[in-house]
């Protein structure tokens, strides 16, 4: 089989890659390895709540359920996985539709429960959806499909660029409005990314931070105090409660840390240790060692990630995985920048690891859509 029959033939789909079926378990078992080290990590931090109340399981525990999401996200891996990647241009556009109202019903009074001040939330029961976790992935496959649909989509500025940008600051308006700046930049930089990807001209890149970014930026710097302390926060690290603890848990843990469990941060001093930072409590406890390795596990994602990419037989996929690469890698140096004070504070989980059951199943299926391009790809003769 020809790589130029791969482009073009739709007859393909159910064709597999054993050599693609290698390179879609090795980065399933990088994200397992995380999952489980993220298991370990929410039960640390949440020891002291015990697991077993009146005799019965305490289902609202964080590490049951945690380990709850876990076995539910490695399912959405393994079932996505097996989908034909190109099977997804059908729904493409009807994911985006999806969030986009799932984003608009938070506004509508009575439809979600505002936590913080901030509407962000669907509660069922003891579960709380945040639509704007998917968003990324109805973004993700929106932009492939829009994008992918020939070799220069970005040829007309006003038939390709507009349209995109469009519907990019669309969804991030609806996010902003929650409020949830940080997501809203997230997605702003995703659709950059494959933007610039599909040879978007930098030029009109940065006309489009000028003409809409820098205003947004300047409203949500006047309507939101906390933007203008988390500002502060970064001038001066040690001036902020939550920087300040973040800095102690990572400078305490030394070159080995203090023994996995024997962190002190977490007990009473550093807020959201479960989740916004977490990675100062694995410093903590598993040293400048434990906290290198997983920088290095995130590594081996990303290298893998291009890889798959790279070797995608057509545009769809191409931007598919680099997309749902970029989800994780992203979304993990934002965390890890967050944690050492690199930038300012913002609640950005660490993938697989932090507890959330939105965030995790999102970025699951962004691996089970990047699994899915590997083993449905026999290798092009070169790279697209």
């Amino acid at each position: 089989m020809t790589a130029t029959a791969t482009l073009t033939d739709d007859r393909d789909w159910n064709v597999l890659d054993p050599e693609g079926e290698r390179r879609g378990l090795s980065i399933v078992l990088v994200v397992v390895a995380a999952l489980a080290l993220g298991l370990v990590l929410v039960f640390s931090t949440s020891a002291s709540t015990p697991i077993v109340r009146g005799g019965q399981v305490d289902w609202r525990h964080p590490f049951v359920m945690q380990g709850l999401y876990a076995v539910v996200s490695l399912t959405a891996i393994l079932v996505v996985a097996r989908i034909p990647y190109r099977r997804l241009k059908y729904v493409a556009p009807l994911a985006l539709v999806v969030v986009a109202a799932l984003l608009i019903a938070l506004q509508i009074p009575g439809v979600s429960r505002p936590i913080k001040g901030a509407t962000r939330w669907f509660r069922i029961g003891p579960i709380g959806i945040q639509p704007s976790e998917f968003a990324k992935i109805g973004v993700l496959l929106f932009l492939a499909w829009f994008l992918g649909r020939s070799r220069d989509p970005l040829r007309s500025f006003f038939a390709g660029f507009v349209p995109a940008v469009a519907v990019i600051a669309g969804i991030v308006g609806l996010i902003a409005i929650q409020p949830d700046f940080g997501m809203s930049l997230f997605i702003a930089a995703l659709g950059g990314f494959l933007l610039l990807l599909a040879g978007a001209r930098v030029l009109h890149l940065a006309g489009v931070g000028l003409c809409l970014g820098v205003p947004f930026a300047m409203l949500m710097w006047r309507k939101f105090d906390h933007i203008q302390d988390r500002i502060a926060s970064f001038r001066d690290p040690m001036a902020h409660y939550n920087t300040e603890h973040s800095l102690l848990a990572l400078g305490s843990g030394g070159l080995y840390g203090v023994g996995l469990g024997n962190g002190r941060e977490k007990l009473a001093y550093l807020p959201e240790s479960s989740s916004d930072f977490i990675f100062s409590v694995l410093g903590e406890e598993l040293g400048f060692l434990g906290a290198g390795a997983v920088v290095l596990l995130y590594v081996v994602f990303l290298w893998k990630g291009v890889r798959i990419a790279w070797r995608a037989p057509d545009t769809f996929g191409f931007y598919l995985a680099a997309g749902a690469t970029l989800l994780v890698g992203l979304q993990a140096m934002i965390h890890i920048a967050v944690a050492t004070a690199s930038v300012p504070t913002k609640g950005i989980p660490l993938p697989f690891i932090s507890v959330g059951g939105s965030n995790l199943l999102s970025l699951s299926i962004g691996v089970g859509i990047l699994a899915s391009v590997a083993r449905f790809s026999p290798t092009p003769e070169r790279g697209v």
